[in-house]
């Protein structure tokens, strides 16, 4: 056991050194501190050490897919299950076609990789959603409604959505996501219903005026 007058130097996790010093017998909190820092400092340096130059490449950039808020069954119709299954025979097309550099073809494969994992997971928890026989009554996921804007800078506007699953949605094509705000407020409405929808500020008073 050290006694006396004494001082260490350690290296901080910064990467200066810093003096610990102490008069008498250290205590228990002085050696943790010691400990901590002395095996910061050597598996900082052997991790430099034992790392092989392929393994510092920089890792690939994974574009995550379409949000899902947590919780919420993954519904999907029967043509946004059949997009799923068609986009990962692309990836996986993809993928078999790779050329180039050793170093060129691991970056390309570990981005379809990191990708086709995100789109297996969405695969495997897709619950299908198949259409309704007969007329519909109110909207609900797979109908397509078609709302006027009964208020703001849009009122008497009209709109036709189909409602789908995340990875479906497409505004520009006319298909918007269940779990989105619009959707979430029409859903259970009756033709002639009305439903509000607050968007930052703005509260917009949507009127359903047909459903299929």
């Amino acid at each position: 056991m050290l006694t006396g007058q004494a001082h260490l130097e350690m290296i901080s996790t910064e990467g200066r050194p810093v003096r610990e010093r102490w008069e008498g017998e250290p205590d228990h909190d002085t050696f943790d501190r010691v400990g901590l820092c002395l095996h910061h400092h050597r598996t900082r340096h052997m991790s430099r050490g034992f790392v092989k130059e392929d393994d510092q490449e920089e890792a690939p950039f994974i574009p995550p897919r379409a949000a899902l808020p947590e919780g919420t069954t993954n519904y999907v119709t029967p043509r946004g299950l059949a997009m799923l299954h068609a986009e990962r025979g692309a990836l996986e097309e993809e993928r078999a076609a790779v050329v180039g550099s050793d170093h060129d073809r691991r970056h390309a494969k570990g981005e379809l990789d990191g990708r086709l994992a995100l789109l297996n997971e969405r695969i495997v928890t897709a619950r299908v959603v198949e259409p309704g026989v007969g007329p519909v009554r109110s909207v609900r996921f797979g109908a397509t409604v078609t709302f006027q804007h009964l208020v703001g800078r849009l009122a008497g506007t009209l709109f036709t959505f189909t409602i789908v699953g995340v990875d479906e949605a497409n505004v520009k094509e006319g298909r918007i996501a269940f779990s989105s705000p619009i959707a979430r407020a029409l859903i259970g409405r009756r033709k002639g219903g009305v439903a509000e929808v607050a968007l930052g500020s703005e509260v917009l008073r949507l009127k359903v005026i047909s459903i299929a």
